[in-house]
């Protein structure tokens, strides 16, 4: 788009006037003033207007006088309206940075934005804060001018971060005042992204919008000549972001008849690599060892979170896959300094305490393993993943029980058991009463509530005064009672289902029905040495459930470096436990293997008394995965399970684990 302050120029002189006056006027490069001039025609056919140029005299605008007038009026209102400090600040960075390397005096940016060198001088005193923030210096020379030096990586990073939060692309007022970006590589790229939207609708809105910013900043870059450097090729060319940024980068070539150099392609698909996801992101870690290093920062995060919930947290499935998930992209934004808006507005410390103090211990452990700092923002989206997985952990330890009620002697024992009688009658099989004297006050202070005739003093347990005949109201205030107390630690699981239609459901259910029925079937306590080492344990894992050498050597390495990465080996709780996705094996695995006598010898297994198996197929059904992670937090949580694997009772085990597995499958349909 050719900026207002060029066409009133024009229109304000009859005559030719050269590019270089233009410049003068305007307060812009010659080079920036031909740049827009490629855009005039446009905005002259709008108005009906032409374009004379002559060589060695300039440009013309042919035009009547009342047109002149009336355009010069509306130009003249435009150019002159006042700007805020915000607007300012967002112009002065465009023209410094679409200028890098070239220095210009302060009237220059005077002339540009219509405010007194004085007043440039102090934006740029607070451009200067923001520019260092990007390994950006801003070079003040006396006498001469300013300019700024950076990297072109930086230097888009800035431009875009400045446009995302403080500008906008589509804004008019923007446009017309800065020139940048100009409106054709603006709308250019917002068509480039519905074009691919297929590709990206994974992507949060915010990250769709600073990816539109981002790359109508690398086109007014790249037409100005600027490219990035070769050091940015790094990248897998069949990775998604790739392959997405391919097209983007051809697009633009065929647009602009120009041919980038491959740095560019992967400048894009770094881009894309940054945006947060909706859900579940297609870009996943590049190899093992981006994956094994993932695995590792979940872990030290995890740990330095809560130290009495490590464990917990640590067997979370969801949490594990969230911030896997979400790491990677994190990184990218961290280390390009990219500010996505805070999902909790700022407000993350004022209202969730416990969790900002909780998530910080955890960003702090990041910000020291990267070794760069973390921003507010993208400590709010690592809080998320946490809060969900505390809310969550509460949820599964949630199942009803029956309630104690005691129900006090102090009208006769006749009086109480009348009552006894009529509450195992009206809530049959919710509550378990016992009759005894106030006298017992041991037996009393294990009840959640008392019953009583009398007001009772000397305890803190809610207590209700009823008659000996129990009223409507006394029922209703039991059942509040019942229904405040009747919820304690275990847990409940749901499951989304996939399937519509009922044949898939059937077969579905069918597969994980003979799946689990395999596991079951294959369940079994194995015994080893005493003084096996954990090496020669995995190896016998490995060997014993696969069928082949290879399998076997696959599924060993797998969980060696599970190991490596987070070890499996949990002292607190008394137990190993080996667990891994693996197409070394065909069907799901859940075994127990026992020292022969007593605990492990070994001090890497810190006195652990028992090893738990749990092994999955990588094409496991979505269904199967899901139960068996919920599975594996079941052994960690439910205290019945935990106990039955560390003393090894294989009938204990199998009855425990076919009733937890019944829970899991048939309370929310789970296999449907």
């Amino acid at each position: 788009m050719t900026s207002p302050r060029i066409l009133y120029h024009l229109l304000d002189n009859d005559s030719y006037v050269s590019v270089s006056v233009l410049a003068r006027l305007t307060g812009r490069s010659r080079r920036t003033v031909f740049r827009e001039l490629e855009h005039i025609d446009a905005a002259l056919d709008e108005w009906g207007l032409t374009l004379e140029t002559k060589a060695g005299k300039g440009l013309r605008i042919q035009c009547d006088e009342s047109k002149r007038t009336q355009l010069l009026a509306r130009f003249k209102n435009i150019c002159e309206k006042k700007r805020s400090r915000r607007e300012r600040l967002v112009s002065l960075l465009a023209e410094l940075l679409m200028n890098s390397g070239e220095i210009h005096k302060l009237s220059y940016y005077a002339v540009a934005l219509s405010v007194s060198e004085a007043t440039v001088s102090e934006d740029f005193d607070v451009l200067e804060n923001y520019l260092s923030q990007f390994s950006i210096l801003l070079i003040r020379r006396p006498g001469l001018g300013v300019y700024a030096a950076g990297s072109e990586e930086n230097i888009r990073a800035a431009l875009t971060m400045r446009v995302f939060q403080d500008g906008s692309i589509n804004d008019t007022f923007f446009l017309d005042n800065t020139g940048f970006p100009t409106r054709p590589a603006a709308r250019f790229a917002e068509e480039l992204l519905a074009q691919h939207y297929s590709k990206l609708e994974w992507m949060t809105e915010e990250s769709l919008g600073l990816l539109g910013v981002s790359i109508a900043v690398a086109i007014e870059r790249i037409i100005d000549g600027h490219f990035v450097s070769s050091a940015n090729s790094a990248q897998n060319a069949f990775t998604v972001q790739m392959r997405c940024a391919s097209e983007i980068t051809r697009a633009v070539e065929i647009m602009y008849s120009i041919t980038l150099p491959a740095a560019e392609t992967a400048y894009i698909a770094g881009l894309i690599a940054q945006g947060r996801a909706k859900a579940q992101s297609p870009l996943g870690a590049a190899n093992d060892a981006e994956y094994e290093y993932i695995e590792k920062l979940c872990i030290i995060m995890i740990n330095a979170y809560d130290q009495n919930l490590s464990v917990l947290l640590r067997h979370n499935a969801d949490l594990r896959v969230g911030l896997r998930a979400h790491l990677p992209p994190a990184i990218s934004r961290i280390k390009n300094r990219v500010i996505l808006p805070d999902p909790f507005e700022g407000n993350l410390s004022v209202h969730y305490g416990d969790v900002y103090q909780k998530v910080k211990q955890a960003v702090n452990a990041l910000e020291t393993e990267l070794g760069l700092p973390v921003n507010e923002s993208e400590t709010s989206f690592f809080a998320l993943h946490f809060y969900a997985a505390e809310l969550a952990m509460n949820e599964k330890n949630v199942r009803k029980r029956r309630v104690k009620a005691g129900v006090v002697c102090t009208a006769g024992i006749g009086a109480s058991q009348l009552i006894a009688s009529q509450l195992r009658t009206h809530f049959k099989g919710e509550v378990e009463i016992t009759v005894s004297s106030w006298d017992d006050r041991q037996k009393l202070e294990t009840m959640d509530f008392l019953v009583s005739t009398m007001p009772l003093a000397g305890t803190d347990k809610p207590v209700v005064i009823t008659g000996a005949i129990l009223s409507d109201n006394d029922y209703r205030s039991l059942r509040e009672l019942i229904s405040e107390s009747s919820f304690t630690d275990i847990k409940h699981i749901s499951y989304n289902t996939a399937q519509n239609s009922l044949y898939e459901r059937i077969n579905t259910m069918r597969y994980g029905l003979a799946l689990l029925q395999s596991l079951l079937n294959s369940f079994d306590v194995y015994y080893v040495d005493r003084d096996i080492r954990f090496d020669t344990l995995v190896k016998f894992c490995a060997e014993r459930f696969t069928g082949t050498s290879g399998d076997a050597g696959m599924l060993f390495d797998k969980l060696s470096l599970r190991e490596k990465t987070a070890t499996q080996v949990l002292p607190e709780l008394g137990i190993v436990l080996l667990h891994t996705r693996s197409n070394a094996v065909k069907t799901p695995v859940f075994a127990v293997i026992k020292p022969t006598d007593g605990g492990f010898l070994d001090r890497y297994f810190g006195g652990v008394t028992s090893c738990a198996l749990m092994l999955l197929p990588e094409n496991a059904p979505p269904q199967i995965a899901a139960l068996m992670g919920n599975l594996s937090a079941s052994l960690i949580e439910t205290p019945a399970f935990l106990d039955a694997v560390r003393e090894g009772s294989k009938e204990i085990i199998r009855a425990v684990l076919e009733a937890e597995i019944n829970e899991l499958v048939w309370q929310d349909e789970a296999l449907c």
